[in-house]
């Protein structure tokens, strides 16, 4: 399951495909929808292994960890 920084339940799905990867990076995004496929393909061409911090509106701080 994916948790927010206060431990409740994450809405937002990240790519099924790198869920196997442990998060090792740090990557920084602003307004960004993970949900899209373009981004999926993305960061899987890149082979980011990340933590995400997104900053959706400019002010709602979100950290997204990937599955273990």
């Amino acid at each position: 399951m994916l948790n927010d920084t206060y431990g409740q339940q994450c809405p937002v799905k990240l790519c099924p495909d790198r869920r196997d990867k442990p998060s090792t990076r740090l990557q920084f995004a602003e307004n960004v929808d993970i949900q899209t496929e373009e981004f999926c393909e993305d960061m899987a061409a890149k082979k980011i292994e990340y933590v995400i911090m997104i900053v959706i509106n400019d002010r709602y701080r979100h950290r997204h960890i990937h599955e273990t």
